[in-house]
C-alpha cells in the first residue's frame, strides 16, 4: 500500500486491518504477488586477449582448480562461472568495413552484431536493450564508465555501450566528474539528498502513516500503531550488527588525484592506475546500491590507449612495451611476452576482484548485491596475437538472485555461441527474448 513513495521503493508491511476486510471476514481484494527485486548488470571489458595456459582451468565442473590467473577470484569461488568456447561470431561480420581486430572486438562485446561505416554498429548494446525491455525509471537508465580511449578513433574504437546502432553512450572516464554527476547533479561540492539509509524507515514512511490513519477507525489506529512500534524496535535491535548499505545521502568524496580525463596514450601520469581504475569501480557499486540505476559497463582500458603496468614489472621483467602497452605485449608470444601476459590479466582480475569485494559485502534485505547481480567479466578476445575470437575468456559472477549456479567451469562444445550468453543473461535480468543481436540462437545450456 505504500510502495511508489519515490524513494527506492522504501516501505513497511501493514497487519491486517479492519479497513481491509468486508463485513464477513473475506479480503477486499487478494494481495498482490511478492515484488522480487530485478538483478542488477554489470558489464566489464579488458582489451587484448589473455595468456591462454595461465588462465583457463584444467578441470571442470565445481571444486575445479584456479587456474594462475583466477587466483584473485579464490575467495568468491563459489560466487561465479568460468565459460569457456564460446565465439563471438559477430566480430567477424562486416569485415569489407573495418577489418581491424581489435576495433571489431570492441564494437561486438556488447551488441551482438559488428562495425558498420562511419564509426557505428549494427545494434544496441545488451545494458540498453534491458532497461528498454524492463522500462527503467532510476535515475540513470545506463551508467558507461571506463579508462582510456583515443582522438580519431572510431566511436566503435572508444565505447561499448550503445543507445541504437547510431548513437554510443559516452563512457564517463573522469571519476571525480562521474562523483558530481552521481550525487551533486554534475557540479559543486555537495551531494544531492538521496536516500540515507541510516536513517530510520519510518523517517520515509511516516507521512503516508498519518495520513492512513485518518481514513481508518480507532480500532486499526491502535493497531497500526502496536504494529509500528514493534518493527522500530526490532530495526533498532538490528542497526548496530547489519551490514548496511552505503551512505548515499553523503557519500565519501573520491580523490581528486584521480580526477581529470585521462590521457590519449599512456604516458604514466597515473590516468590509468588501479587504484584510478578502483574509483571507477567503487562509483559503479555505489550507483547500483543507491538505485541510481541498474545497468552498469566499465571499460578498462582499450587497445588504442596503450595502457601501461609498470607496478607489475619485477624480476627482470619490464612490463612496458615503449608507445605500444598492453597492446604490444599481447602480440609477444615469447616467454617473457607470456610472462607479462599473465601478469596484466591476473592484475585485471584482481579488479575483479575488488568489485565482488564491494558488492558482497553490500547487503540487500536477507541477500547481498552480488547474489542479486550478474557480473560478466570478459576479455576482447582469447589469445591476443592472433586475435582469437573462437574462445572468449568470460567470467559470469553473481547468482541473479538466485537463478544462476555458481561456482563452476563449464567448458562447452567448441565454437557455442557468444550470442547465447547474451540471450541468457537477458532472461536472468526478466527480459523473455530467445535473440540478441543478429543472431537467433537461444540462451545457453547449464546456467541455471
Amino acid at each position: 500500500m505504500l510502495r511508489g513513495f519515490g524513494l527506492g521503493g522504501i516501505a513497511i508491511g501493514l497487519p491486517v486491518l479492519e479497513a481491509m476486510l468486508d463485513d464477513h471476514g473475506n479480503a477486499l481484494r487478494p494481495a498482490g504477488a511478492q515484488t522480487i527485486r530485478q538483478p542488477n548488470l554489470a558489464m566489464i571489458f579488458v582489451p587484448n586477449g589473455i595468456s591462454v595456459n595461465d588462465f583457463w582451468p584444467q578441470n571442470e565442473g565445481s571444486g575445479y582448480a584456479l587456474s594462475r590467473c583466477l587466483q584473485p577470484l579464490a575467495p568468491f569461488q563459489n560466487d561465479f562461472l568460468v565459460i569457456q568456447n564460446l565465439f563471438k561470431a559477430e566480430a567477424d561480420r562486416w569485415l569489407e568495413i573495418d577489418n581491424d581486430a581489435h576495433s571489431r572486438g570492441h564494437a561486438s562485446f556488447m551488441t551482438g552484431g559488428g562495425v558498420q561505416a562511419n564509426g557505428l554498429v549494427e545494434f544496441p548494446s545488451i545494458d540498453h536493450v534491458a532497461a528498454d525491455a524492463l522500462r527503467a525509471t532510476t535515475p540513470f537508465k545506463v551508467l558507461a564508465t571506463g579508462m582510456g580511449g583515443s582522438v580519431g578513433q572510431p566511436s566503435y574504437a572508444n565505447n561499448i555501450s550503445w543507445k541504437s546502432a547510431s548513437a554510443a553512450e559516452p563512457s564517463e572516464r573522469d571519476p571525480v566528474a562521474l562523483f558530481r554527476k552521481l550525487f551533486s547533479g554534475g557540479a559543486g561540492s555537495g551531494a544531492t539528498p538521496l536516500v540515507d539509509y541510516h536513517k530510520s524507515v519510518f523517517d520515509y514512511v511516516r507521512g503516508d502513516l498519518d495520513r492512513m490513519k485518518l481514513q481508518v477507525g480507532a480500532t486499526d489506529v491502535a493497531r497500526m500503531d502496536e504494529h509500528a512500534t514493534s518493527i522500530r524496535e526490532l530495526e533498532m535491535q538490528l542497526a548496530g550488527s547489519q551490514n548496511t548499505s552505503a551512505d548515499c545521502k553523503n557519500p565519501a568524496a573520491i580523490n581528486p588525484a584521480y580526477g581529470g580525463q585521462p590521457t590519449e596514450y599512456d604516458n604514466g601520469d597515473g590516468s590509468y592506475s588501479d587504484e584510478r581504475a578502483q574509483a571507477m569501480i567503487q562509483l559503479q557499486v555505489l550507483a547500483m546500491s543507491c538505485d541510481l540505476t541498474r545497468f552498469t559497463s566499465y571499460m578498462m582500458g582499450s587497445r588504442q590507449n596503450k595502457r601501461q603496468f609498470p607496478w607489475l614489472s619485477g624480476s627482470g621483467i619490464d612490463v612496458t612495451d615503449g608507445g605500444d602497452g598492453h597492446h604490444g605485449i599481447s602480440h609477444d608470444s615469447s616467454p617473457t611476452g607470456l610472462e607479462k601476459q599473465a601478469r596484466i590479466v591476473e592484475d585485471e582480475v584482481k579488479q575483479l576482484a575488488f568489485m565482488l569485494d564491494l558488492m558482497k559485502k553490500n547487503v540487500q534485505g536477507a541477500q547481498t548485491m552480488l547474489y542479486n547481480s550478474v557480473v560478466m567479466f570478459a576479455a576482447e578476445c582469447g589469445q591476443g596475437e592472433g586475435h582469437d575470437y573462437h574462445n572468449i575468456p568470460i567470467v559470469l559472477a553473481g547468482n541473479a538472485g538466485g537463478q544462476l549456479r555458481s561456482g563452476r567451469h563449464i567448458r562447452y562444445p567448441a565454437d557455442s555461441s557468444y550470442s547465447s550468453l547474451m540471450v541468457s543473461i537477458l532472461n536472468l535480468l526478466g527480459v523473455s527474448t530467445s535473440s540478441f543481436g543478429a543472431f537467433k540462437d537461444g540462451p545457453l545450456a547449464q546456467l541455471t
